[in-house]
Order: C-alpha cells, then sequence, then structure tokens
C-alpha cells in the first residue's frame, strides 16, 4: 500500500520504497505564501488511485491551503503540483480531473439535487449525450437515487452533503478532494459519506483526500494517513503502519475514568504516571507499557485507588494516540 510520501519523522522511516501505483496527483517540496507568510513550507504529498488519504492537523496547520494548491488557485513559490503529471494552474485539462467538496455546502438551495447536478454536469464540460447518465451515476453512488427531485434546501445536512459529493462526482473526477465533509453532521450523517467514499474509491477508483478533526471518521476510511503541523508533513502511511511503527507491540492505550476531579495530590501523580486528562478533568489518558495491574497499584499509592475509579479502559494505541504523539514530538521536550 502506498499514497504518503515526505519528510517523515526520524523515529518512524517511511514505509514507501516501492510505489508500486502511479501516483494521481503529487505535491513536491511545495511551499505557498500568504498574506507575506509561508502557510505551506516543504510539504510533499503522493495521492494513488482508489485510496482515501486522510490529512490531519490542528487549525492552522496548512491543510485547507495544501486543497487549494492541488485546486491549482494558488501559486507556489518554491516546488511543484501535478494532477496526472499536469500543472493544475496552468492546464485545464488538470484542473478537469478534480472534484472538490468545500467545507461549507456549496448548492443552489432553490434548485432540486438533479438540477444542482445539471449545473455542475455543464460546468465539467460534460456532452449532452451523456449527461443524463453521469448523473444517474453521481447520484447512485452519492445514495440519492430518490432524492434528486427533491429541494436542496429541503434536505437534511447529510443529505446536503451528499448531494455536495454527487456534484463533484459529474466530471469523473480522478482526484475528489473533500475539506471536512462531515462538520456540524450527527454519527449516522457521517456513517452515510463514510460509505459513499469506500463505495466510490472501490468502483471507479479515484485518488481522496480528505481533511477531518473526527478521529473516528479518519479510522473508518483512511487507508493512507498524512499529519502535518506548521506546513509541513510530520508523518506518513496508513493506520496500522503508523501505529506500528509508533509504538512497541506491548503499549497499550489507558483509560481512566474518575468519579469526579482528582485532588491536587491525585492529579500531580496521574501526570507524573503520563497520564493527561480531557476536557472535563474526569477522564485520564495515557500509555502503558507495563501491565495494568502495575498502573492501577501505582494509582492506588498517590489516591486514586478502585474507589475512586469509575471506569478503566485498556486497547491497542489508535490513530488518536499516532496523532498526539507526532504533535509532541514536532514540539521538542
Amino acid at each position: 500500500m502506498t499514497g504518503v510520501t515526505g519528510a517523515f519523522h526520524a523515529d518512524a522511516p517511511s514505509p514507501f520504497e516501492v510505489r508500486p501505483r502511479v501516483p494521481v496527483a503529487v505535491a513536491a517540496d511545495l511551499w505557498v505564501r500568504r498574506g507575506g507568510k509561508d502557510i505551506l513550507k516543504g510539504m510533499s504529498l503522493a495521492l494513488d488511485p482508489g485510496l482515501v488519504t486522510v490529512l490531519l492537523g490542528p487549525n492552522g496547520a496548512g491543510k485547507t491551503t495544501l486543497i487549494e494548491a492541488f485546486c491549482g488557485a494558488l501559486p507556489a513559490r518554491r516546488g511543484t503540483v501535478s494532477i496526472g503529471g499536469r500543472d493544475p494552474r496552468r492546464d485545464r485539462e488538470a484542473r478537469r480531473r478534480i472534484g472538490l467538496v468545500p467545507q461549507e455546502v456549496a448548492l443552489y438551495g432553490r434548485l432540486t439535487v438533479r438540477e444542482n447536478l445539471e449545473t455542475f454536469a455543464a460546468l465539467a464540460g460534460t456532452g449532452t449525450g451523456s449527461k443524463r447518465g453521469e448523473i444517474d451515476r453521481a447520484l447512485d453512488l452519492a445514495g440519492l437515487e430518490r432524492a434528486g427531485s427533491r429541494l436542496v434546501s429541503a434536505l437534511s445536512g447529510g443529505m446536503q452533503r451528499r448531494a455536495n459529493i454527487a456534484c463533484a462526482l459529474v466530471g469523473r473526477p480522478s482526484l475528489l478532494l473533500l475539506d471536512e465533509p462531515t462538520v456540524g453532521l450527527d454519527v449516522e450523517a457521517r456513517l452515510g459519506i463514510s460509505a459513499v467514499l469506500r463505495r466510490l474509491t472501490a468502483e471507479i477508483g479515484s485518488a481522496v483526500l480528505l481533511t477531518t478533526h473526527d478521529m473516528a471518521e479518519a479510522e473508518a476510511v483512511a487507508d493512507a494517513v498524512a499529519i502535518m503541523e506548521d506546513g509541513r508533513l510530520l508523518i506518513g502511511g496508513s493506520p496500522p503502519e503508523l501505529i506500528a511503527t509508533q509504538f512497541k507491540p506491548t503499549t497499550r492505550r489507558a483509560e481512566a475514568v474518575l468519579n469526579g476531579w482528582p485532588s491536587e495530590a491525585a492529579e500531580a501523580g496521574l501526570r507524573e504516571a503520563g497520564f493527561v486528562p480531557s476536557v472535563d478533568r474526569v477522564t485520564w489518558v495515557g500509555l502503558i507499557d507495563v501491565p495494568a495491574d502495575q498502573v492501577l497499584a501505582a494509582f492506588d499509592r498517590f489516591g486514586v485507588g478502585l474507589s475512586a475509579l469509575r471506569e478503566w479502559r485498556v486497547r491497542r494505541p489508535g490513530l488518536d494516540d499516532v496523532y498526539r504523539r507526532s504533535l509532541a514530538r514536532a514540539h521538542g521536550p
């Protein structure tokens, strides 16, 4: 499996020594400046056909700027962007190969779903003879076969997002870019969009780049993950590869859910044991490499005994742990 290249962390060498696929899109040592400030600083990323690459990073990391660069909307101060080997800023055919789903729904609310797709098909240059077939196909891929005659303004948020994806598909893009398409949606709607992406890559083999802050969504759809901060790629690979390179086989993620806020002494002990609090300061998370009973015994010594624990969970680390560790290492000790 391939899909991500670039400046990997020294502790996590790139697993991509051989590339059996030809990338659909490539950003190579890309530097992009906005408002007199470098936003992308040597960013490199390759997107392969038939794979979903999830782009993770804090706000301001440069994720949306990278998507705009892939669309050809921003000039490169240094480095290159190519879609099918062509520069999207100079080559109209390269831009025609891109489908974009922005953060905000970009549809005509007073038109039906099908009328929106007809408009986008015309913009994509789809011929009159094939337009109906392409629209029917996009509706089917997005699971909107029965919603074509409905006004967009009458649809739920999740259905509007699906319609937005369908509009991006009518030109048969080889590259689909989605900038936080599930933000603000409920669990059912997010699962529906995840299913659309899985079907999309399986049936038409597009390369997909998705940005999100939802780790559960990332784990559900990602074939490859790229974590970036401050305009640079920190680490990349498939989720299993990232977990294997970042953590020992014995490492476990432990969550201690307390009955209430810990005392100052207990909090100090939790932090000394390597645990950090969630927003509510009731759930504390840590990565452990020793048996769980030893950790619980240590808890008891600094005032967090079993009676203070409402719940104790232990599992293998996930993408959220890879993400936090990558950012922590980038910031140094």
